[in-house]
């Protein structure tokens, strides 16, 4: 007898996108569990469709405790996790069949690809590639935030969830059975359509609902020094500077962490501090696997402050890393304007609207650039686009009105 998969999910009012996800795994999964914390609409008929095991299991608050559900159910071997607003292409469900054959490891890193329209330098925005097109044509939005998730551990080696966790996002912190698992990481990626349900204002609530939840674990799990990262970006999103400055240096107190530099960067900049932004955006950029963010911001500080010639060296760096880097392509037309090359910068503003066609500040900075070289006609359709994307930008409605 083979190796046995079973998919498991925990889920509430998913009808719009849970049947995405079971489609295409069913076939590569030997069992279906779903417990549901209090669907009203189509969600238990729809995984009934697809012979899942529905656990009906009232949401108390506690994601732990519903997902613990789900494990003393599964008879897998190896359990497979999806949210219901997930998918996995089925090109990588074959892969996933391939996972379980190494019998030295205990779960798998999943490249996640949260699909949205954001183009905050926080959230590690990526341009689609065209390498899921059927995943990127239902997410309707031009890219997505890239990190690595465990959705797919050796079910012998997961004693539970942490009941104590009640986020549905921390939820997937597990109490191991021993020590030394191996988790390896893998080329399997996960797509997720959260923004399908109501774009930024859910994103947004989603986000600023679970600040509590993730500032409680901060306490409970001190060493964790992502959950600061996280708790910090919170609160610097929502225009609390000093207190994410405050989380993100106890982060780096318990690891010297590219990724909470990069954030105190963002912060500094933010605050004009640029000497501190420029402190730690060099130090992100040498801790970083990947530093093309580090170098778009602090490209954006020189230019901010007319040293352009430092400017575009960075600029410069962050391209060659990333090619496609929407900021740092931006940046580099503003820094090209400034030095007076505006064939440069208007090629710049323009490849930039090409890889994100509602990226408001490239339609802006075009616009500026028109209106300086008399484009007049030029200039107002580009500040057309800016109001049709944000009607409350009053900079871009007086900018018409001259």
């Amino acid at each position: 007898m083979g190796t046995k998969i079973s998919l498991c999910m925990m889920v509430k009012n998913e009808e719009q996108l849970i049947e995405n996800g079971l489609k295409k795994a069913r076939p590569y999964v030997d069992e279906i569990v779903v417990v549901d914390t209090g669907s009203s609409d189509k969600t238990i008929a729809i995984a009934e469709k697809y012979g899942a095991k529905i656990i009906h299991h009232p949401w108390d608050g506690y994601a732990g405790r519903a997902r613990n559900a789900y494990l003393k159910v599964a008879s897998g071997d190896w359990i497979l996790v999806l949210d219901g607003d997930e998918c996995i292409a089925v090109h990588d469900m074959i892969k996933i069949r391939n996972l379980v054959k190494n019998s030295a490891v205990s779960a798998y890193y999943f490249h996640w690809r949260d699909y949205h329209k954001n183009y905050n330098l926080l959230l590690n925005w990526h341009p689609n590639d065209g390498s899921y097109l059927q995943e990127e044509k239902l997410s309707g939005c031009p890219g997505w935030a890239g990190s690595k998730v465990v959705r797919f551990f050796r079910k012998s080696d997961v004693l539970s969830y942490n009941e104590d966790i009640k986020s549905a996002h921390m939820g997937f912190r597990y109490t191991i059975r021993r020590e030394g698992l191996i988790v390896k990481n893998s080329n399997v990626v996960l797509h997720n359509f959260q923004y399908a349900k109501g774009g930024d204002p859910f994103i947004a609530e989603k986000q600023k609902s679970r600040l509590p939840v993730e500032i409680m674990h901060v306490k409970k799990y001190p060493d964790d020094f992502w959950i600061s990262i996280n708790v910090a970006k919170t609160l610097f999103n929502i225009g609390k500077d000093r207190e994410a400055i405050q989380y993100l240096k106890r982060s780096l107190r318990v690891s010297e962490s590219g990724d909470a530099h990069f954030v105190l960067g963002i912060v500094y900049k933010e605050q004009k501090k640029f000497k501190l932004a420029e402190r730690h955006l060099q130090k992100a950029a040498r801790l970083s696997e990947t530093p093309a963010d580090a170098w778009t911001v602090l490209g954006m500080i020189y230019s901010l402050q007319n040293k352009l010639s430092a400017a575009r060296n960075v600029l410069q760096k962050a391209l060659q890393i990333h090619p496609k880097h929407l900021l740092g392509i931006n940046a580099l037309g503003i820094m090209h304007k400034k030095k007076g090359f505006l064939k440069a910068a208007e090629r710049c503003f323009k490849q930039a609207i090409e890889i994100h066609p509602e990226f408001g500040e490239a339609y802006f900075n075009l616009g500026l650039l028109y209106q300086a070289q008399r484009r007049t006609r030029e200039a107002q359709l580009c500040f057309h686009h800016v109001l049709r994307l944000n009607p409350y930008d009053q900079e871009t409605r007086n900018l018409l009105l001259r």
